[in-house]
């Protein structure tokens, strides 16, 4: 199985260019315009939806057109202390929430989450 880039596979799912992102109908839950493509480290295409949050059914999805790297094909690299205490935040938050700065971010990923989170309530942020 060939490696599909984030190009192809938003084709395959009839994907539309939205910003840095794609986004098109959910397969899984059917839901209009709420999964997101994005890219990944090391350029792997990631697909978050924001309707149905079935991280598993959207992995074995990925799979299955080829996209989910094997750890001995690309090891995961070492997170930063800031990525590990923004991805501790991110999974911390409600559903809510989470919608809420992944929209503010205009992303689906929680390290651009992190970063409009930590804009938003720096000191410089504030009037």
């Amino acid at each position: 199985m060939s490696a599909t880039t984030t190009h192809e596979l938003a084709a395959r799912l009839r994907l539309h260019r939205s910003a840095r992102e794609w986004r098109g109908d959910c397969p899984l839950c059917g839901y209009r315009d709420a999964l997101v493509l994005g890219t990944g480290r090391g350029g792997v295409p990631l697909l978050w939806c924001a309707a149905c949050l079935d991280r598993d059914g959207l992995h074995a999805l990925q799979r299955s057109y080829g996209v989910m790297p094997r750890t001995a094909d690309a090891p995961p690299a070492e997170a930063t202390p800031d990525e590990q205490a923004g991805l501790s935040w991110f999974n911390g938050l409600s559903t809510a929430a989470c919608a809420y700065w992944l929209a503010d971010a205009r992303s689906a990923r929680a390290v651009d989450a992190w970063r409009a989170y930590k804009r938003a309530t720096s000191p410089e942020a504030a009037p």
